[in-house]
């Protein structure tokens, strides 16, 4: 069994933020933003180690030397970053939600001189709030703002920064409302004159502590050969199980296993440019659908939670989800095994051999305890191989749930799970600007004299 130990930050109170952010985890239910200027860090690339989608970088020189900007220009981090400034109007346009939408004050403005701070704060109420509102139009979970700022000339500044965050997610009239929550790092921020009832919570720490509590328990180290599944906690209080190497390649034959970190794994991302899912060359990876190179479908999260709904039985369930040809069900169905590997076993099915196949899904059920949750692609198993699967897994005192991809006829069953059937209008308008990319790159080759 793998052991998980947890490093000392240095204070008591990074449990609480810790655990009051769900653990800073991609796939939390959260999502996270991050308001600062300039960060006191040694390594500045630390601070990414928390999967931030939103980020207001209050730092003038963020972009020289020691800055957070230069930083990350200047070195290799996993994520990905599409940059504002505040006195563009590019705040209309949202990328893929995995990207950190990293709005800067910067240097200068268009005419070469450092805006103001009356200047700030008003393209501030106007791009960041277009930035905010068109952000939560894409995404819909609730939101955690963590403030570390220091400058006390801010103090003004905050306020509407504050509003603006609050305006967009904590109001009733709002179409898709949810909500927002203010954590506030004590000893790297200045003081909050606010009078409005937002939910602001003090956290005694600091933006090193922060810093480093991310480093220690959110970042996944890379694989180092390691296959590491959700388990039933055993004695020792884990919640963790490891395949063998050997056990691994003799699983692989019959099914893939989805195993905690597989997105950092080269062996099962030897397609590293997303370029080649865009034009159907390949299909999605594992790390492509880490930095959500595909277009979430709406349906994704029902989907989920219906299977989670599912998982809580016990015994051998079947459930079939239909799509329509050409609507992504092989990649949505990746994603779901994607989104649930951290919690359940998840397996794609390769092959189906007679009872071999259900022989090596017991053995993994086996070091798990927990309920096995089997994809299988209508494209790559018999309608009867699934079946002949589902029946020898019942004659098993183990629990799975298959989830069963299938094209949509006129006489397709009772629908469990949510199909995948059409687009919607943003649905098509997130898949155009994916297409850009493709579109672009064509063009590019034109003129290298590279067949697209």
């Amino acid at each position: 069994m793998v052991k998980a130990e947890r490093l000392n930050t240095g204070a008591q109170e990074w449990d609480d933020i810790f655990s009051d952010a769900k653990g800073f985890g991609k796939f939390s239910g959260y999502k996270y933003a991050l308001v600062c200027d300039r960060l006191d860090l040694e390594n500045k690339l630390d601070i990414f180690r928390i999967p931030w989608s939103l980020l207001l970088d209050l730092d003038f020189d963020s972009q020289e030397e020691s800055g957070l900007k230069y930083e990350y220009n200047h070195n290799d981090t996993d994520t990905t970053a599409v940059f504002y400034r505040i006195y563009d109007n590019k705040a209309n346009i949202i990328e893929r939600s995995s990207s950190i939408h990293w709005m800067s004050v910067c240097n200068y403005d268009e005419q070469g001189n450092r805006p103001p701070l009356r200047r700030i704060k008003m393209q501030i109420t106007q791009n960041l709030d277009r930035l905010i509102k068109n952000y939560h139009r894409f995404n819909s979970e609730p939101l955690i703002v963590v403030l570390a700022v220091t400058n006390q000339q801010y103090i003004p500044l905050l306020s509407e920064i504050l509003r603006i965050f609050n305006n967009n997610y904590y109001n009733e009239y709002v179409e898709t409302y949810t909500d927002v929550s203010f954590f506030k790092l004590n000893y790297s921020c200045v003081e909050l004159p606010i009078t409005e009832d937002y939910q602001i919570k003090g956290y005694d720490i600091n933006i090193k502590t922060l810093s480093k509590g991310a480093n220690a328990e959110i970042n996944h180290p890379k694989n180092n050969g390691k296959y590491v599944i959700p388990s039933e906690k055993n004695e020792d209080g884990l919640e963790l199980a490891e395949i063998s190497r050997d056990q691994y390649l003799r699983m692989k034959n019959y099914f893939e296993p989805v195993f905690i970190g597989i997105e950092h794994d080269a062996e099962n991302n030897n397609v590293t440019d997303p370029i080649y899912f865009y034009k159907g060359a390949s299909r999605i990876t594992w790390k492509m659908l880490s930095d959500e190179v595909d277009i979430v479908p709406n349906i994704t999260e029902k989907c989920i939670s219906r299977i989670k709904e599912i998982c809580a039985n016990k015994g051998n369930s079947k459930i079939r989800m239909y799509y329509n040809r050409g609507m992504g069900g092989t990649t949505l169905l990746r994603r779901l095994a994607f989104l649930l590997h951290n919690e359940f076993p998840a397996i794609m099915i390769n092959s189906y051999t007679k009872e071999k196949t259900a022989d090596e899904i017991e053995k993994l059920y086996n070091l798990s305890k927990k309920t096995v949750v089997i994809f299988i692609d209508c494209n790559r198993l018999y309608h009867e191989e699934t079946e002949n699967l589902h029946n020898e897994l019942k004659s098993r005192t183990i629990n799975s749930v298959i989830i069963h991809l299938m094209k949509k006829t006129g006489v397709s069953g009772k629908e469990i799970i949510p199909s995948l059937l059409k687009y919607s209008s943003d649905e098509v308008e997130r898949l155009k600007e994916k297409l850009k990319l493709v579109i672009k790159t064509c063009y590019d080759n034109i003129f290298t004299g590279t067949i697209c």
